[in-house]
């Protein structure tokens, strides 16, 4: 059997099995032999496509969010309202004196793009309502368009990129011109990363193209005006596209030719999972900038596919303990306003317990290591935090004492985690792992205050959540190599070995 291994991997190289392999001696890769020996769908492969599944479905909510970016709520013209300040009219009166009517597909409605004009005298700033009326019948008044802005009916959406810039009436058109301009970006992406990939390769094309739907989607978000909303749409639309037609040429490379129908049609299924996601996404992010964000932070956790798969793993784990730790940790400092008892008391607790959480998280560091100090601190606080606020009302007291133990561990656990990442991360990728592990922790800030905001639906759901991703995430730690005593992993061999016999060993 051992022979045979060795005569297939010979014949892969283009070999014979007891032939030498020189420096000088170009080899030849028989690429169907290759696939032969690794199986047209394996594990490895299996590993490979799921992977490569998970990008699709994030550039699916970038190609179909313009419909909810760019949502037209209800408007009108503004209308100057200290021309009217003495009329004495109700909201709806003001409107049949400022806003026309007019017939649209049948149906009489208010003019959305003209307003009346009138050229008033004191005596008519002073008159009621009616005597307006007479004063001004329809039939004579002055339509003019919207010159001071628009009014939008905000009660569905908060804001949209419409009503950011005002992109109706005389300016719709800019709606159009932005879904155009997007697959402007596409074609330019479909030409250029072909070449890209060809000449340079799939794998370190398809990061930079990740990189960059990252970077791009994020700085779309802080628009600061139409045209740069625009162009940074053209460099997204033209990197998703590189990223989505590199992953589909790997998976199509990765596997045998009977499996390639197979693995061509069931990349997309994630595509339209995204699809019918993204409406429930949309419904509970109503203003278009946390959108916007909130779509493009999981291109995040796909950074960690530069490593091998235990890094890979392993650095998720270490991005979402970041992220858990950071919510929780400023969920709880932010909400000391929602505990029962002296207000700045209990903000002058929620800051004291830190100092005992860092002191005493050096000595256990010490004697009992990272995993599972990181576990216990974890799910000790998330216990805490769910219990404390079922604690009756009356035993405010109680529910104070567990928020505040839930804080000194989620401090703790804090502490153990920076200490934690560094260990980790190989040298040569320390610095961008431990930066990105604090930018994926911002996660967990932004998300903060609006998890403290669901108390209005049902008191208990912030401590519910904080707990509960406490919970899940210490569970998680427990996959993580305890990092005690051993010598920090130099290279991305080093990392990937980390815990193994043949790995990084204990310092003497």
């Amino acid at each position: 059997m051992a022979g045979k291994e060795r005569g297939e991997r010979a014949a892969i190289l283009g070999s014979t099995p007891s032939g030498g392999y020189h420096d000088n001696v170009q080899v030849k890769v028989n690429y169907d032999l290759a696939l032969k020996y690794l199986g047209g769908f394996g594990p490895w492969q299996r590993r490979v496509f799921v992977l490569a599944c998970l990008p699709i479905a994030i550039i699916a909510f970038h190609l179909f969010v313009i419909v909810f970016l760019a949502v037209e709520p209800d408007f009108h013209c503004r209308v100057p309202q200290n021309s009217f300040s003495e009329l004495n009219a109700t909201p709806a009166e003001l409107l049949n004196v400022t806003i026309p009517w007019g017939l649209k597909d049948g149906v009489w409605t208010r003019s959305q793009c003209k307003r009346y004009s009138y050229n008033l005298s004191d005596t008519t700033i002073y008159a009621t309502y009616r005597d307006f009326l007479k004063a001004h019948p329809v039939a004579n008044r002055t339509q003019i368009p919207c010159d001071d802005g628009y009014e939008y009916d905000t009660s569905e959406y908060k804001s949209t990129v419409v009503t950011e810039w005002n992109l109706v009436c005389d300016n719709s058109w800019k709606v159009n011109l932005a879904k155009s301009l997007w697959f402007a970006g596409y074609m330019f992406g479909a030409v250029s990363g072909g070449h890209a990939a060809d000449r340079w390769g799939r794998r370190p094309v398809l990061l930079a193209s990740l990189a960059v739907d990252y970077v791009s989607g994020i700085a779309c978000a802080f628009s600061a005006n139409y045209t740069f909303f625009v162009a940074i749409r053209f460099i997204i639309a033209a990197s998703t596209t590189v990223s989505t037609l590199a992953l589909f040429v790997m998976v199509q490379e990765l596997v045998s030719a009977d499996k390639r129908s197979v693995v061509g049609m069931v990349i997309w299924v994630p595509h339209a999972l995204a699809y019918v996601l993204l409406p429930g996404i949309a419904y509970f992010i109503r203003t278009w900038m946390w959108l916007q964000i909130a779509i493009t932070m999981p291109f995040l956790f796909f950074i960690p596919f530069w490593w091998t798969p235990n890094l890979r793993k392993w650095t998720v784990n270490i991005f979402f303990n970041w992220i858990v730790n950071t919510l929780v940790y400023y969920g709880i400092s932010l909400n000391t306003a929602a505990l029962s008892g002296n207000m700045y008391l209990n903000f002058a607790i929620s800051g004291f317990v830190e100092i005992p959480a860092y002191i005493l998280s050096i000595f256990i560091l010490n004697r009992f290591g990272r995993r599972w100090p990181l576990c216990l601190m974890l799910l000790f606080g998330g216990v805490a935090c769910i219990v404390a606020f079922f604690i009756p009302k009356h035993l405010g007291w109680m529910t104070t004492t567990l928020a505040m133990t839930g804080k000194f561990c989620i401090t703790a656990s804090f502490a153990v985690v920076y200490v934690f990442s560094a260990e980790i991360f190989p040298t040569v990728v320390r610095q961008i792992g431990i930066g990105m592990s604090s930018m994926s922790a911002r996660v967990g800030g932004v998300v903060a205050p609006f998890i403290n905001l669901l108390g209005v639906y049902w008191t208990p759901m912030p401590y519910v959540i904080f707990g509960g991703t406490s919970v899940a995430a210490g569970l998680l730690a427990l996959l993580l190599p305890e990092t005690k005593g051993k010598a920090l992993p130099a290279t991305i061999e080093d990392g990937e070995n980390f815990g193994k016999e043949d790995g990084i060993v204990d310092e003497e």
